[in-house]
């Protein structure tokens, strides 16, 4: 046999066929063997390669029983096929912010075969991350680019991917795309579906597992100033460590409590004390949501008269004028039309409607 290879899929020549191995790949083919003149060509069909473009190989054709026909050497031969290689058409993908898509990949079949692999890429991973099947999922609000580079050939193709927020909760179609989608113990048609949807587009709550989402449960003292802090985009304290005894060094909670203390959002429930497993209150609620309009630089002089609920009375005196505030901007509703509930533990769904309406209304965002 002489030195030479052909590359072809076209492997409707079925007779002599014979077994090939390339490059000691475990993967094996069918190849054809033709006559033309005094020349013999080998047929070598596409199973037998992933992504062609070996500058050389080494091919090895056998019996069906083992034995060696012949072995190409290395420096003979040459396998750079052409190869056609399209990444979802040719088109953008456009995502909204959780949604995972698969990128499609189209190929010549003449150069895409089986042994070899794709690697995916992302410019930007706050953006859009891919993982090694080509899924794309949407990570942040942005712009970037999507790559896939096909093995061993080195043939690459780049696609723009664009992602925004997607539908807002007063938008949303409350179907397969709603962020509630995947928590088993929420009804999306429920008054609190467009403060949990803020809530989980923002990045400010997430479930209390990976099925649900506890709405009714209550909030403490930690998971609200979390929720704040991440609203600030997760600032570094001034310094590591608090000066409350209660609060550890790596405790989840830590740098949001170190951060709401550098800030005067929280000065505890005592010099040396923050509670943060205790169950936050409503009027406690509203005096977080003031001070952080202050550290904002939002006006908090607006003042409700809420003498007309008959609880009134109960509001501690230094909540007071906290809780006009968030009622008299619309924050803090009463929860029956003649009770305000100031002592009442704040649930995790009411929370999350509060901060909505904080963020998208008081605050202007």
């Amino acid at each position: 046999m002489k030195d030479k290879v052909l590359y072809s899929a076209d492997v409707s020549d079925k007779l002599n066929t014979k077994t090939v191995a390339v490059n000691g790949e475990t993967g094996t083919g069918t190849v054809v063997k033709s006559v033309l003149e005094e020349e013999q060509y080998v047929t070598i069909p596409a199973s037998v390669f992933r992504f062609c473009g070996y500058d050389a190989i080494v091919l090895t054709l056998t019996n069906p029983d083992g034995s060696l026909i012949a072995q190409s050497d290395q420096k003979l031969v040459n396998m750079n096929a052409p190869m056609n290689l399209e990444l979802n058409g040719g088109k953008a993908l456009d995502l909204s912010v959780g949604e995972t898509v698969t990128a499609k990949l189209s190929y010549d079949t003449t150069a895409f075969v089986n042994n070899g692999k794709t690697v995916y890429v992302t410019g930007d991973p706050n953006v859009a991350e891919v993982d090694e099947k080509g899924n794309v999922i949407a990570v942040g609000e942005g712009t970037t680019t999507l790559t896939a580079t096909a093995l061993p050939s080195g043939k690459s193709e780049t696609i723009t991917v664009s992602v925004d927020k997607g539908a807002g909760p007063a938008d949303c179609p409350k179907d397969d795309t709603c962020p509630m989608k995947k928590f088993t113990d929420v009804d999306m048609n429920e008054w609190y579906h467009d403060g949990i949807h803020w809530a989980l587009d923002e990045g400010v709550m997430v479930g209390t597992s990976a099925v649900t989402f506890s709405p009714d449960e209550a909030t403490t003292r930690a998971m609200l100033v979390t929720m704040l802090w991440r609203l600030e985009g997760e600032p570094e304290p001034a310094k590591a460590g608090t000066t409350f005894g209660d609060v550890k060094a790596g405790d989840w909670y830590e740098k949001a409590v170190g951060w709401a203390l550098d800030t005067g959002i929280t000065s505890g429930t005592s010099a040396t004390t923050f509670s943060p497993d205790d169950e936050l209150t409503r009027e406690q609620l509203a005096t977080f949501l003031c001070r952080y309009a202050e550290y904002s630089g939002i006006g908090v002089s607006a003042a409700a008269d809420v003498s007309g609920y008959k609880d009134a009375g109960k509001i501690s005196d230094w909540a007071l004028p906290a809780v006009k505030w968030a009622v008299a901007v619309g924050i803090i509703n009463g929860t029956s039309q003649t009770t305000l509930s100031p002592m009442k533990s704040a649930t995790r769904c009411e929370v999350a409607t509060m901060l909505m309406r904080f963020k998208t209304g008081v605050a202007g965002k």
